[in-house]
């Protein structure tokens, strides 16, 4: 099965946003006047931030490693 690698890249760059959304999530919950649900959301993802940031880093090498081998495939069609 063929990968597009804006596909990972786009998911790595979520689930990056996503597993740092501890730090910011907390902020914004205050801008807006401190909303409940935005503060419970914050210490749920909070607790699983590590695996998320791990994923987010994985899904982003599998999106970079990809571009690179579709860079270098373009390359080489264009020599031939």
């Amino acid at each position: 099965m063929k990968q597009k690698y804006k596909n990972s890249f786009l998911g790595g760059i979520a689930a990056f946003i996503l597993g740092t959304s501890c730090c910011w999530l907390a902020s914004l919950s205050v801008w807006f006047g401190g909303a409940t649900i935005l503060t419970i959301l914050s210490n749920f993802i909070q607790s699983y931030q590590s695996i998320i940031l791990t994923i987010a880093t994985f899904f982003m090498l599998i999106g970079f490693y990809q571009f690179l081998q579709f860079q270098k495939r373009k390359r080489k069609d264009n020599f031939h």
